[in-house]
């Protein structure tokens, strides 16, 4: 459904129906100092490439004693429109919000926990290779589900014993789900875009390039 109101002014990356301003994400605000009287931001903050501007821009442009409502994410899997950059706990919407007065600071209503864990576990299923790993998932209980992620960190934990190096255990943990019960497997046979989109972190080696292909990096960009 398409709200308009007359003394709203609707900002968006694309023109909607309802879009007032067609702004990038990491533009200023097109507003005067201290010329709004509210503003509300949802579900946006995760999108912008410096989440710290982009406040800052909010303060920039409240009145006084005027306040700002804004939904974020915090665990929730990757949703790139068109990007998503960071998620957020309370401590960084702390952080981001130091320079206002903060009368609110928690999960709203559709921001439960129950929320994340069906959207975390709808996305682990959809993103599984074969219907085989997913009746394999599917029929699992919780308390099996519990038993088989302690028995993939205990034999984590004996690899990273018995590997010399570093590497090796990398090369091990990414290649011993063969041999593993259904049960488990199922657990790792997902798409590449599901793991992106659902990891517990990003393992990152990353190598300083030589002073000319830094110039070259430059002139390209």
């Amino acid at each position: 459904q398409i709200y308009n109101y007359p003394n709203v002014v609707q900002l968006d990356v694309s023109l909607y129906p309802n879009t007032d301003v067609v702004i990038g994400t990491d533009s200023p605000l097109p507003f005067k100092d201290s010329s709004i009287d509210g503003v509300i931001s949802l579900a946006v903050l995760e999108h912008v490439k410096d989440p710290f501007f982009y406040i800052s821009e909010i303060y920039r442009v409240l009145k006084p004693n005027r306040s700002c409502i804004l939904d974020t994410a915090f665990l929730q899997p990757l949703h790139a429109s068109p990007a998503h950059y960071f998620n957020t706990t309370s401590h960084a919407v702390e952080l981001l919000f130091k320079d206002f007065e903060t009368d609110v600071l928690r999960a709203g209503p559709h921001q439960q926990p129950w929320i994340m864990l069906k959207w975390i576990l709808q996305s682990y299923i959809n993103g599984m290779k074969s219907e085989k790993d997913r009746k394999a998932f599917r029929k699992q209980t919780i308390a099996e589900l519990e038993e088989n992620f302690n028995k993939i960190l205990e034999v984590g934990k004996k690899m990273q014993e018995d590997s010399k190096s570093y590497e090796k255990f990398l090369e091990k943990t990414w290649n011993y789900t063969a041999n593993l019960p259904e049960a488990i497997q199922c657990l790792f046979n997902i798409t590449e875009n599901a793991e992106k989109e659902l990891a517990a972190g990003f393992h990152v080696i990353a190598r300083k390039p030589s002073r000319k292909n830094f110039l070259t990096k430059i002139l390209k960009e």
